[in-house]
């Protein structure tokens, strides 16, 4: 699911999911566009996200622009 759709499906923002992690709220950004790399989050930081979005690290560390891609193509009928 990627963080971005785990924070949507929870109603946070952004600003929420720092407050409620102790995470800069730039920084939850940067996971969610792929400017910061999640697979490359600290341990800690991943452990503070799952308990915040009550997931698992395999679901937080999902990508969500190949989601993205994947519903887009099916959506046009493309695998």
């Amino acid at each position: 699911m990627g963080i971005r759709t785990l924070r949507a499906r929870r109603g946070l923002t952004q600003t929420r999911l720092a407050e409620l992690t102790g995470l800069a709220q730039p920084s939850i950004a940067q996971y969610e566009t792929g400017v910061m790399n999640p697979e490359r989050m600290s341990l800690m930081t991943a452990r503070k996200l799952c308990k915040a979005l009550n997931c698992s690290p395999w679901e937080l560390l999902e990508d969500d622009t190949t989601d993205a891609a994947s519903k887009d193509a099916a959506d046009h009928g493309r695998h």
